[in-house]
């Protein structure tokens, strides 16, 4: 027995004998409505409108003004039904196949897009704004320069010299005690690196997000190279996700109490003057001085806890 496959859209097939509601024969003169789809099969198959029911591989299945369906040799569907018509029907069933197609490279391109953008509007941009203006307030008071050199795997080492009395032999071979300066860590400001990315990750990929959420229903619109461009801003957009969501980890681990702390520590061991004062309430409100006396200080609300990560970007990555 033979089962239906389905080779590339619902308007070919493979198994065209297995279609549901088939009439065996079709009388001369019954006119046709529409081509429904096209077959070819690795078997004959029994065409219906013919006198002598050919037997054939390749043709069409013809719905006809009365309802009826029913199978079509490609050679009998122009002697049944005139060139012309014939014709018309094929070029309107290729137009379907072709607009069938377009969908779903445009489905692969644009998959997850609408979804991302909800979750990105419910659950990521607040977080993103807040913690941005919570890392713009304390970069008024660094020099990018000397924080660039005291980061180390994302975070602020803290180091101290210190001299220790070290064993040494002399040329004559004599053994001594000497003094040597030594380096040591003394703490680390975890998620340090959120200072040196002020960039709007997720402002930027809801932007692409919008556009590709916009294409998902317009296949009309797929010439030449636009199919490219979309991959290319897919592409884009799960960069920005993944920056945004790194930025957002290293902004939650930087503003917590403890490592703020630690924070003012390392500040205080490298910048002379005023120091910047810093107050995180229980409800997460966030304080941080401004330099200038006659500055605004930046106020903000921090989350208290980083929503799903994967429910962000698992939607883009996670394609079949």
């Amino acid at each position: 027995m033979h089962s239906i496959v389905n080779e590339s859209s619902e308007f070919i097939v493979a198994a065209p004998d297995l279609q549901v509601g088939l009439s065996k024969e079709i009388e001369r003169g019954t006119k046709p409505k529409e081509f429904l789809n096209r077959y070819q099969s690795d078997y004959d198959v029994r065409c219906a409108f013919c006198a002598g029911h050919t037997p054939h591989r390749r043709g069409f299945t013809v719905r006809l003004e009365d309802g009826r369906i029913a199978l079509c040799g490609i050679i009998c569907a122009t002697d049944f039904f005139g060139e012309e018509v014939a014709q018309r029907f094929e070029q309107i069933l290729q137009k379907q196949i072709n607009q069938q197609s377009k969908r779903r490279v445009l489905a692969v391109t644009v998959d997850g897009a609408a979804e991302t953008l909800k979750i990105l509007n419910s659950d990521w941009i607040e977080v993103e704004n807040a913690y941005r203006a919570a890392v713009l307030g304390i970069n008024v008071w660094l020099d990018r320069e000397v924080l660039e050199r005291d980061l180390s795997e994302g975070a602020i080492t803290i180091t101290r010299s210190r001299k220790v009395s070290v064993e040494a032999t002399t040329r004559d071979g004599r053994v001594i005690q000497k003094k040597s300066l030594v380096e040591e860590v003394t703490g680390r400001v975890l998620g340090a690196s959120c200072l040196l990315r002020e960039e709007r990750f997720f402002g930027k990929a809801k932007g692409g997000l919008v556009s590709l959420a916009d294409n998902a229903q317009k296949p009309d619109l797929i010439i030449g190279d636009t199919i490219d461009k979309l991959m290319a801003k897919r592409r884009a957009v799960i960069e920005l996700v993944d920056g945004g969501l790194n930025f957002a980890r290293s902004a939650h681990q930087f503003f917590q109490e403890q490592n703020l702390a630690m924070f003012l520590k390392w500040y205080r061991g490298r910048y002379a003057g005023d120091c910047p004062v810093i107050q995180l309430s229980a409800g997460r409100r966030l304080v941080i001085s401004h330099p200038d006396t006659q500055g605004l200080p930046t106020v903000t609300y921090l989350p208290n806890e980083l929503p799903d990560p994967q429910r962000l970007l698992g939607l883009l990555t996670s394609r079949g």
